[in-house]
């Protein structure tokens, strides 16, 4: 999944320089934050199910229920770059036309 979403940020920047409005995903912090998002929400989840499930299973609970945090957290992340990915985008079109 990681993987796809680097592959979607990397062709997000295709029409950079095109527009008057520079959007987010254009500037070095845009491009960045894309690179970064699935990544560190990737370590979010780990750090969630495992960390949450560790101290579960101390309490004699399941821990498999904190794998949902973790797919959530993941999941919160890709949300993320889809937002920024689409950030302008609306408006690029609404300008050029």
């Amino acid at each position: 999944m990681n993987l796809g979403a680097l592959y979607v940020s990397i062709f997000a920047t295709d029409d950079c320089g095109t527009t008057t409005p520079t959007p987010f995903r254009c500037t070095t912090a845009g491009t960045l934050t894309m690179y970064a998002l699935p990544w560190a929400g990737l370590i979010g989840a780990v750090l969630a199910a495992v960390g949450l499930g560790l101290d579960a299973a101390g309490r004699c609970d399941s821990p498999w229920r904190f794998l949902l945090a973790g797919a959530g957290a993941h999941l919160v992340s890709l949300v993320a770059l889809c937002a920024v990915v689409m950030w302008g985008r609306g408006e690029r079109k609404a300008s050029s036309s």
